[in-house]
């Protein structure tokens, strides 16, 4: 994991051009104005995806040039549906409410939180032998509100705030 240069070039990469896409008001802007542009080629690439997913046993010709035709679609399929999420997250939720200041104090704490949170709750339900959906759903179900919870603890508990992304809050507000 330390030693796979191939994927920390590439995550890197993706790092550093999400940061100049977040700084750049004026690339925000253009996605939000084409991003109808993006909703139907997301589609199609999607489709083309879920068919070579449904035909992966059929081809075999050319593994390199299958590799690269796939690598090609799948990442393809990420831009195109993160465009068009952007874009209309951008026209339709610029706008400010109690609801959705909340929720944005608390995304990173849960992102941060949820995956421990998951696999512990799974490990303790694995014990009751339940029906996959009821185990599913009721997974889902404690994921959130034990991430909510220990949200509402953590913004609370001023030494825990920095550890969670939190702002912190002088003394006097």
């Amino acid at each position: 994991m330390l030693n796979d240069w191939y994927l920390h070039s590439i995550y890197f990469t993706v790092f550093i051009l999400g940061y100049l896409l977040a700084k750049n008001k004026k690339l925000w802007d253009e996605i939000i104005a084409v991003r109808r542009w993006f909703l139907l080629p997301a589609i199609g690439c999607y489709c083309m995806l879920v068919s070579i997913q449904q035909n992966w046993m059929t081809y075999h010709h050319d593994i390199l040039i299958e590799h690269l035709i796939i690598q090609t679609v799948v990442y393809t399929n990420v831009w195109l549906w993160l465009m068009t999420i952007i874009g209309y997250g951008g026209a339709y939720l610029n706008f400010s409410n109690r609801i959705l200041d909340y929720c944005n104090q608390a995304i990173l704490p849960i992102y941060i939180l949820h995956q421990t949170v998951t696999i512990i709750l799974a490990k303790q339900l694995s014990m009751f032998d339940l029906v996959l959906g009821i185990e599913v759903v009721l997974l889902i179900v404690l994921t959130i509100v034990t991430c909510l919870g220990v949200f509402e603890l953590v913004k609370r508990i001023h030494c825990l705030r920095f550890a969670f992304g939190l702002k912190i809050h002088s003394k006097s507000s």
